[in-house]
């Protein structure tokens, strides 16, 4: 029987409104050297992170907000090392393997602190190919806990096999991707209902709005990526 998921419209907050953050485990942040995040942004996630890790060059944008992080992991080739003067020297993670992107390396480093989720922010914008590439990895995403990335007017997110409930007022543009193919996907309270045996590796549903509170999307097997607009 396909589980049913409830999807965090931001990080940990529910259909039913409830916590769904396991006890001692930790919400984590982490900061990519991409397109500088906007203000706004950083506060939405800041207030929600538990432990920040600046990944590489994302060390800068947390100089500019003024964020001490926990953590500085990469190869360290972009990054300022006056900007690290807020870390210890034990805090900062020098992983020079050139087969594995800077953000790869962090969250190989944060599977191993069971993390209640992970968001990702300045991982989008500027260069399209580091952008495309930050995205594959979201699509790779293989652990239980959820992982979220963030652009300034929305997020995306997996969603793998089982029924998940998205908690987004009417109005809510959301748009579907596969990169990797699904079967037995059926939605429920969009405007644009997809009811369908099997999408290929290349869907694109840009653009769908959400009509009911709760809306659903079922999935059979394989896995979407979802994009939730804020604005």
């Amino acid at each position: 029987m396909a589980k049913e998921t409830p999807f965090f419209r931001g990080p940990y907050g529910t259909s039913s409104g409830a916590c769904a953050m396991p006890l001692n485990k930790k919400n984590i942040l982490l900061i990519a050297n991409g397109e500088r995040p906007g203000k706004a942004l950083v506060e939405r996630v800041r207030r929600k992170a538990d432990f920040i890790i600046a990944v590489d060059g994302g060390l800068a944008h947390c100089h500019h907000y003024n964020i001490s992080p926990d953590r500085l992991i990469g190869d360290l080739d972009s990054y300022n090392p006056e900007h690290a003067r807020v870390l210890k020297t034990e805090n900062i993670i020098r992983v020079p393997d050139q087969n594995q992107t800077d953000l790869q390396k962090a969250l190989a480093y944060v599977q191993d602190l069971d993390p209640a989720g992970v968001m990702i922010i300045g991982a989008l914008g500027g260069r399209a190919d580091h952008s495309l590439a930050n995205l594959i990895i979201v699509n790779n995403h293989e652990e239980e806990w959820p992982l979220w990335i963030y652009d300034n007017r929305g997020c995306f997110t997996l969603l793998g096999e089982g029924r998940h409930t998205l908690d987004d007022p009417p109005g809510t543009t959301v748009s579907l991707f596969t990169l990797s193919g699904a079967a037995g996907v059926h939605t429920q309270g969009f405007k644009y209902p997809v009811r369908t045996e099997s999408l290929d590796a290349s869907f694109i549903g840009v653009s769908n709005v959400i009509r009911e509170k709760p809306a659903h999307i079922s999935i059979g097997s394989g896995k979407i990526l979802l994009y939730r607009q804020w604005d």
